[in-house]
């Protein structure tokens, strides 16, 4: 094989395993960590659903989507995002 073929199935490669490791959750929050700062905001019942897709801010590597109660009772969804040096951001649906 040429060099052209090896790099391009390479490229392929490592994007293939990117797109497999974000849609199998391995690009989801320290949920202990956003199970504390959403408990903080008085939200408690808390999943964690899958990767939140477009939710975050570039500078944000992990980013997973969530739903729980509010303090009032009421559902309440969105998106926990949180960069490899930075805490959690939680933004609402």
């Amino acid at each position: 094989m040429n060099d052209v073929v090896v790099k391009a199935v390479a490229v392929i490669a490592i994007f293939g395993i990117g797109v497999f490791v974000a849609s199998s959750g391995g690009c989801a929050v320290d949920t202990n960590k956003a199970t504390r700062a959403l408990n903080a905001m008085g939200i408690h019942d808390v999943t964690f659903g899958g990767y939140a897709w477009m939710a975050c801010d570039k500078n944000d590597t992990f980013a997973s989507t969530f739903k729980g109660t509010g303090a009032d009772g009421a559902p309440v969804s969105g998106a926990v995002c949180q960069g490899a040096f930075k805490n959690i951001t939680v933004r609402f649906d």
